[in-house]
């Protein structure tokens, strides 16, 4: 309440005073137990607002992602040698992967 003649505003309750910091304050280790007071309240303070984020990417699809870039990331560093073994190997499997086929015996064979 603000009476005309007063500067002061009377409060009769006491929740503006509720979550004011300590009275006391240290800065640069000045007085160290009074900052670990106030690190361990501030640490306190962090911990109940802090809240766990929901995951938006499951670890399944994490996980196939970065197979996917460690793929990458070999054959950016591959050098040429490696590169066309690699290469060759690939295309002699795929000749090896064809199905046989049956022959007729030549004339000379019978």
């Amino acid at each position: 309440m603000l009476n005309s003649n007063s500067n002061y505003i009377m409060e009769p309750s006491f929740v503006h005073c509720e979550n004011l910091i300590e009275g006391r304050l240290s800065f640069r280790g000045m007085n160290p137990e009074i900052e670990r007071l106030l690190e361990l309240e501030q640490a306190e303070k962090v911990a109940n607002t802090r809240h766990e984020q929901p995951t938006e990417v499951s670890d399944k699809d994490m996980a196939s992602f970065y197979n996917a870039q460690q793929v990458t990331m070999q054959k950016k560093f591959q050098t040429k040698a490696q590169f066309k073994a690699k290469r060759n190997n690939v295309e002699k499997t795929k000749w090896q992967n064809k199905k046989a086929r049956f022959h007729k015996p030549q004339e000379d064979d019978v």
